[in-house]
């Protein structure tokens, strides 16, 4: 409110934040405190980008009194963002007498309109192609904004500011992909993301992408058998060389894929190494869709409790049908001195998609104690799911002539919207002699999404595991009980944050102890990831750690920081980099403090599928993490020439787990060839053979051939191929704008061509200069005297031209001219389309036919005049 002595002013209905392209009305009450009666004009001035809708009146106010003024104003759609002031004055007689300030803010507005400019109609011979976009900013504030494109070469720009009310130009570049023998389509898009709203606008389109060319199919149905010499060098424990053989075959044995036969043989090893995988084995599986046989080296399980996974030779028998699955097994495993002549079987029946019941069986020989019994494991197994629910649980039970046993399982996990928790538990007592012995295991989590950048998430995990494992296999596990509670933020599309409590305490169960620590720690971690091409995370972790195997137990401050980083160069090489620093006293003898640093790093390069080369390197792991084998360098590199020939070299420097300063270099090199051994041939299709050549003999490249919905491109010799197609006349068109200009196929169109079975169809096509039409149509005016204003004037008229089944239109110019290119030879008709005409002009014809031979230019004239008009005479008589 406002008051300037003689008037008092003041508003309602004031919203002080304003929308662009908004309209608002304000009501101002003007109070007259003089003694006397007043004529008052009333005034508001508002910024340039407000424009004022409803004009004040006049008003007269008696004293005392008060009056009223409505005024209506359009906030402009590109008025920009932020605060703005408006003034309304009381003037009397061009003088002001009194005024108030309103204060007004622009919301922003972040709004882009991407839409595609230019594009190529469809793509054919071309490696690679562009398209325009044009970005128009429909906001109010100059935005910055970032472009990308999923498959893209390249955009330009990448990112640009955008004034309001402007627009800019990028463009795609995209790399076309390669078609064989059918039209495929590629998409090309643009995202434009607006950074201060983390806003994304995209456009896209598809275009069509005709095949370069047809290659010829292979007939016969093979199956593929690789022949492998693989030689391997050891140096550590023991230095070993040695030479092998692989012999492998994986595929369907008929053409409908309903009968599968996957074989396998790698020796003789004279010296097996069983930790790198390197010993003699076989195996020959058949499956189905009814059953499954393997038998040599296999590997069978009866559930997570009893036998979760064991390798020996034997024989596994599945069969199946809609409602049940039966296993039987006969294996004698060959990687542990415990087990040995196991047997039985596994069914799963299914009561629903939702539900199932698993019911197993087990007998092996245990050799334990310098003794050698019998055990038996039973388990009962169900599983239950629907739509975000899961459920597992399982009841083992295991019986020997010394002791009984039992073990459970149970698992449950929920995602629902915002909320997404799990939990799953592990228990098997003293006298449990299966897969996990004496064991207790518990891990749950929870996430919440509070918001679309706020998470918070929370996990428990607890464990003390002694899983019977293969040799090969080889893990200790120490004890450990883990919580963690933690909440993350998302800045932005590109960055996250993440704050989190920990404690966790580690003991290990091999004797003598080697670590047993406990850690209480604050975690910060913070991520950048920038589309998928780069990606940085920094973890700094600082808090108390007492290590209790030490001389003088006590609390120390430690610190962990860690960094990652990973770039992808392109879609074929990728670098990543890692690095921790830490300081603590959980492997110090005395409780000082240890600082170390670990760093590392991987290379990963693809050219095609032919060539595939990785590096891995670290130079050091902590202590507690050689409770399992672990890598300082590994480096592979793959091969593959034509499908037919490959090669692959491989070297590793790795830690045995029970010996942490014991390494070991592994070296190895192998040498494939690949035979796709001929099954079956199909008898059934045809071919067409085609090829487009000049008068001289030149084939012509790039035209587009039709069969169907099937379309072939020639080479650069002319050919053109069509393959497996069914028996049936067939035919075959050309699409003209894919010729040479000035040329045609000389051959009549669409040609027909009869395919039979196992058999090639041979078609040549004619290339040759095309005709052409030119011809005008002449308005001859009738010389009879009579008013311009009577005489007609001639349309700019159709032409028709025609031949078989093939029609053009055209339209004549304001001279009378029109033209036909790209005729094929023969005979043609030209005709005028005159409807609508003919009451007001005469034609001398309006059909012509016509020879045409190829390369030939044929000139036509049709002639029009106007009609006359005709005079009558009326027999009635008129006085004057």
């Amino acid at each position: 409110m406002a008051q300037e002595g003689e008037f008092t002013v003041s508003v309602s209905k004031h919203k002080e934040e304003l929308s662009p392209g908004a309209h608002y009305t304000l009501f101002f009450s003007i109070t007259n405190n003089s003694k006397k009666t007043r004529e008052i004009w009333s005034d508001l001035s508002l910024p340039s980008s407000f424009r004022l809708l409803l004009k004040p009146r006049v008003l007269t106010v008696k004293p005392g009194q008060m009056a009223r003024q409505m005024l209506t104003f359009k906030v402009s759609k590109q008025a920009a963002s932020g605060n703005s002031k408006a003034v309304f004055s009381v003037l009397e007689k061009g003088i002001e007498k009194a005024r108030l300030s309103l204060d007004f803010t622009v919301i922003p507005i972040h709004k882009l309109n991407v839409s595609l400019v230019k594009s190529p109609g469809y793509l054919r011979t071309e490696t690679e192609f562009s398209c325009i976009y044009s970005i128009s900013n429909l906001g109010n504030q100059t935005e910055e904004v970032q472009f990308e494109s999923k498959n893209a070469l390249d955009v330009f720009p990448r990112s640009v500011l955008i004034k309001s009310d402007s627009t800019v130009l990028v463009t795609v570049r995209q790399r076309v992909p390669e078609t064989i023998g059918r039209t495929t389509i590629v998409l090309n898009n643009l995202r434009a993301r607006v950074v201060s709203k983390d806003t994304v606008f995209s456009d896209r389109i598809a275009i069509s992408v005709y095949p370069k060319g047809l290659k010829k199919p292979d007939l016969f149905h093979r199956f593929p058998v690789e022949f492998s010499r693989i030689y391997g060098n050891l140096k550590g424990l023991d230095t070993i060389t040695f030479f092998k053989y692989k012999i492998s075959g994986n595929g369907f044995l008929d053409v409908n894929e309903k009968h599968h036969l996957s074989f396998e043989y790698s020796g003789p090893n004279q010296i097996e190494i069983p930790r790198f995988g390197e010993y003699e084995y076989y195996s020959v599986s058949y499956k189905n869709k009814w059953m499954e046989a393997s038998v040599g080296d296999v590997n069978f399980s009866l559930s997570s409790m009893t036998e979760n996974s064991r390798s020996g030779r034997g024989v596994v028998l599945v069969f199946k049908n809609k409602k049940s699955e039966w296993t039987s097994f006969f294996v004698q495993p060959r990687f542990t001195n415990q087990i040995s002549d196991a047997y039985g079987f596994k069914s799963t029946y299914f009561l629903s998609q939702k539900f199932n019941l698993k019911a197993g069986f087990m007998s092996r020989s245990l050799h334990e104690s310098d003794l050698t019994f019998s055990s038996k494991l039973f388990s009962l197994e169900s599983n239950y799911g629907f739509k975000g629910l899961k459920m597992n649980a399982e009841l083992a039970f295991e019986s020997n002539p010394f002791s009984q046993g039992w073990g459970g399982a149970a698992s449950v996990f929920y995602q629902h919207k915002k909320i997404d928790i799990g939990s799953s538990i592990q228990y098997s007592d003293k006298d449990f002699k299966g897969y996990l012995r004496n064991s207790k295991q518990l891990l749950s989590y929870a996430r919440w999404r509070v918001s679309p950048k706020v998470q918070v998430s929370g996990t428990v995990f607890q464990t003390a595991i002694n899983p019977v494992k293969d040799t090969i296999n080889f893990t200790s596990f120490p004890r450990m009980n883990k919580y963690q509670l933690g909440v993350s933020y998302r800045i932005n599309q590109n960055h996250r944050l993440k704050l989190s409590g920990y404690f966790r305490e580690k003991e290990d169960q091999q004797s003598p102890k080697s670590f047993e620590f406990e850690e209480r720690l604050l975690s910060v971690s913070y991520q950048f990831r920038h589309k998928n091409k780069l990606d940085i995370s920094w973890r700094n972790q600082f808090g108390n750690s007492i290590n209790y195997l030490a001389d003088s137990v006590g609390s120390r401050k430690v610190l962990f920081s860690t960094a990652n980083f990973r770039y992808n160069f392109s879609n074929r090489l990728i670098l990543g980099l890692n690095g921790t620093y830490q300081s603590t006293n959980k492997n110090a003898v005395d409780n000082a403090l240890v600082q170390s640093f670990y760093y590392g790093g991987n290379l990963q390069y693809f050219m095609y599928d032919d060539l595939n080369i990785s590096l891995f390197y670290k130079n050091d792991y902590d202590f507690d993490e050689f409770t399992q084998e672990q890598s300082f360098v590994e480096a592979s590199l793959n091969y593959q020439y034509k499908n037919r020939h490959k090669i692959a070299l491989s070297a590793a420097v790795s830690s045995l787990s029970a010996e942490v300063d014991q390494k070991e270099l592994f070296v190895s090199a192998a040498y494939t060839f690949v035979l796709n051994v001929p099954l079956s041939k199909n008898k059934k299709v045809g071919a067409i053979n085609g090829i487009i050549k000049d008068k001289k003999g030149k084939g012509c490249e790039g035209v587009m051939v039709f069969i169907d919905d099937k379309i072939a491109v020639s080479d650069s010799k002319g050919r053109f191929y069509f393959y497996n197609l069914l028996p049936k006349e067939y035919l075959i068109s050309v699409k003209q704008s894919s010729l040479p200009k000035g040329k045609i196929i000389l051959t009549n169109l669409p040609f027909t061509v009869d395919v039979l079975p196992n058999k090639e169809s041979d078609v040549l096509f004619r290339l040759g200069p095309s005709a052409k039409v030119f011809g005008k149509v002449v308005f001859k005016r009738s010389k009879t005297t009579e008013s311009t204003k009577f005489v007609k004037t001639l349309p700019k008229m159709i032409v028709k031209i025609m031949k078989e089944d093939q029609k053009f239109l055209t339209q004549m110019d304001k001279n009378g001219y029109f033209y036909f290119n790209e005729l094929e030879p023969g005979t043609w008709r030209v005709e005028l389309l005159v409807k609508g005409l003919t009451k007001d002009f005469s034609f001398d014809t309006i059909k012509k036919t016509i020879e045409l031979r190829s390369g030939e230019r044929k000139q036509l004239v049709f002639y029009v005049t106007n009609k006359k008009r005709a005079v009558r005479k009326s027999k009635k008589t008129f006085k004057l």
